[in-house]
């Protein structure tokens, strides 16, 4: 155990649902620290304010509230008021991001002299990822200032380190690869999926949104569905874009050749049916289910970002097309769909490219980010 207070401020509300997959791990924590102070900016959950993880005595997790602004704020005053209660404590903060909670932690440095930790889960050197909105833009004004001033930056991928050394110019010494832990072999019952036989399966898995770019894989699965027509796509995730993907598919007349989830807690069953993985994505920190779908043997079928280029090399563990390149990533699907002993090669070499950590590997590693 470091015997240190760490305050971490994070924007996931799913940390206030007791059966996440993100609490879970927030517990898990607790061992690490002599206090873990968690919290949560943002997020409609009620008047709850206070809540103890579990019997961990020294993880509390505190609600700042819905409105993103007066949320930010509120965390600013309650990790003051941490820091006033534990004088004569070595402390240390740690934000789930560079911008809006990066700047609380950066201010908190400012102002109290504490070590703080800037974690990055996302490629916002992506120029998609700029291109977004202009709160994007001024996300990325506000990273490129604060960042060089952290004592530390927790990145999910090697393609985020080297963006930041190439394009910020953040010294390499203070960035540490650490993406967050998987747990290949959650012990959670699998459900059976209905599909026939016959259909050869594209899964993808994710939140329905505009950055996953799903709008271009039904629009790709169009040109491969007039040349095979048994092919499926089977799409798990919710989202703001649900609505408009759904009607996409009706009015290219793809119903039958896709189908929607919703939500699932455990995709061992799809990876199962699977006979391949795509992700389309404008950008992406790290990419979750391609490790997913890699540990499970499926093959992959990738656009240029997360973990392009290290997990998944073009014709050698897998397939990469450049980011909205509809051309190319209808190629690649129409090869592997009708060549069985490349998918069966990629799948291979990418398993065994693939590094898995125990869970306590991973919380001694997590521990060590933060012993600074």
């Amino acid at each position: 155990m470091l015997n240190k207070i760490v305050i971490m401020i994070s924007r996931d509300a799913l940390i206030m649902r007791h059966a996440s997959e993100v609490r879970r791990r927030i517990e898990s924590y607790g061992d690490l620290f002599k206090e873990l102070h968690v919290l949560v900016v943002g997020g409609n959950l009620g008047s709850i304010q206070v809540i103890r993880a579990g019997s961990l005595k020294n993880v509390v997790i505190h609600y700042m509230g819905k409105s993103s602004i007066w949320s930010l704020f509120k965390a600013y005053r309650k990790s003051i008021n941490i820091f006033n209660s534990k004088k004569g404590d070595s402390l240390v903060v740690t934000t789930q991001d560079p911008f809006e909670t990066g700047l609380v932690g950066w201010l908190l440095k400012k102002r109290l002299g504490v070590v703080w930790q800037a974690q990055i889960h996302t490629d916002f050197n992506s120029v998609f990822f700029k291109k977004e909105s202009l709160k994007n833009r001024v996300r990325v004004l506000l990273a490129s200032f604060i960042l060089p001033l952290a004592d530390s930056i927790r990145v999910m991928s090697n393609r985020i380190k080297k963006s930041l050394i190439e394009k910020n110019n953040i010294n390499k010494s203070i960035i540490k690869v650490l993406p967050v832990w998987i747990d290949f072999n959650s012990k959670k019952g699998i459900k059976k999926i209905k599909v026939a036989d016959d259909k050869f399966v594209i899964l993808m898995a994710s939140r329905l949104t505009k950055e996953k770019n799903i709008e271009m894989a039904i629009k790709v699965l169009g040109g491969v569905a007039r040349k095979y027509m048994n092919v499926l796509m089977v799409i798990v995730g919710e989202g703001k874009e649900k609505n408009n993907l759904e009607k996409l598919a009706a009015d290219l007349n793809l119903k039958k050749h896709i189908m929607f989830e919703g939500w699932q807690d455990d995709l061992r069953a799809y990876f199962k049916r699977a006979d391949l993985y795509l992700l389309t994505s404008l950008y992406e920190g790290y990419g979750r289910t391609v490790l997913e779908a890699v540990y499970n043997k499926v093959p992959v079928v990738m656009t240029d970002v997360g973990v392009a280029g290290e997990i998944i090399k073009d014709r050698e563990s897998g397939r990469v097309v450049p980011v909205y390149n509809r051309i190319l990533l209808e190629k690649a699907l129409l090869d592997l769909i009708k060549d069985g002993e490349a998918r069966g090669k990629y799948s291979n070499e990418a398993f065994n490219s693939l590094k898995i950590m125990t869970k306590n590997e991973y919380l001694e590693a997590f521990k060590n980010s933060l012993d600074l």
